[in-house]
């Protein structure tokens, strides 16, 4: 009997072990590695009276560690960004892993101005920080500040691809011939002229004239972040949401019946440009900000 099963189990062990033979031929699926999620930022120097300002941002999740000095990073174009912005200089943009990120601020001398500002860099969003303010070695008289704009995303998705309105905040739409303009009030209050009572004022409206013919005229109360609000105060922009055909323009800055600063600006096609208010309350100064829009999508 047990003579007879004898090729029965040899044929049972054959397929055992073809069958581990087989397994092990088989390829296991492939797990993509995780992707940490980042932005893409950059900083721009608007702040009064730091001449050259160094930034310094943490790059872990734990925040531990000391910060890295922002010329250590690598913009989109392979070069080292730029750090040590003088004012009214901006950097290009670069990666960051995204999160709320710790910043430091520096002077030349490399004395401490700005300890452990926390910025939300929410997660493939292309950012803009503004530093902006009065420095003061008094704490309570310094009105140093960093604010951001997002200007949308590195990627597109169905629905962006597919604007179901012309004010779409999220990405930029518009022909060859037209631009993207933002105005902000980065006029913040100093110490020195508050206890006067001079405060930093508000923006009403921004007109721009080309050949003596006015060709938009900016409302704020159509167009700023909170809509409730008639102003843009110091620290919020507003955006001119209908085409704006690129051109030679003056432009003025008004609040209220007073034009606080006024220019001449050629703006050009295919960017997103700000004219940025900046300076002393007692002193406007306007600059020009303009970068190219990013015409392909970054993967996530």
């Amino acid at each position: 009997m047990l003579k007879n099963l004898k090729p029965f189990f040899s044929l049972l062990l054959m397929a055992g072990v073809l069958s581990i033979v087989f397994v092990g031929c088989v390829d296991e699926p492939t797990i993509e590695p995780y992707q940490m999620p980042y932005a893409s930022i950059k900083f721009a120097n608007f702040s009064t009276n730091i001449d050259v300002v160094d930034i310094r941002i943490d790059t872990k999740w734990d925040y531990s560690g000391p910060l890295k000095p922002i010329n250590q990073f690598t913009d989109l174009n392979g070069s080292s960004v730029k750090n040590n912005l003088a004012t009214t200089e901006v950097t290009e943009y670069f990666d960051i892993r995204s999160g709320e990120r710790h910043v430091q601020l520096f002077d030349a001398g490399e004395n401490m101005i700005f300890e452990n500002m926390t910025l939300q860099a929410d997660g493939y969003g292309e950012i803009i920080y503004f530093i902006v303010g009065t420095y003061d070695d008094n704490e309570d008289n310094s009105t140093l500040e960093i604010f951001s704009i997002v200007n949308g995303y590195t990627y597109l998705d169905d629905f962006h691809q597919k604007p179901t309105s012309a004010d779409d905040d999220d990405h930029i739409f518009m022909t060859s011939t037209q631009l993207s303009l933002k105005c902000v009030n980065a006029l913040y209050d100093d110490y020195s002229t508050t206890v006067d009572g001079i405060k930093s004022p508000v923006l009403d409206s921004v007109i721009c004239e080309s050949n003596a013919d006015t060709i938009s005229i900016f409302r704020s109360d159509r167009v700023t972040l909170t809509q409730n609000e008639p102003e843009i105060k110091p620290g919020e922009y507003g955006l001119i949401t209908e085409p704006f055909e690129a051109g030679n323009y003056d432009v003025f800055f008004v609040s209220g019946e007073d034009t606080l600063v006024s220019s001449n600006y050629d703006l050009a096609a295919e960017t997103i440009t700000y004219l940025v208010l900046y300076g002393y309350p007692t002193n406007p100064k306007l600059a020009k900000v303009e970068e190219a829009i990013m015409t392909e999508a970054r993967p996530k």
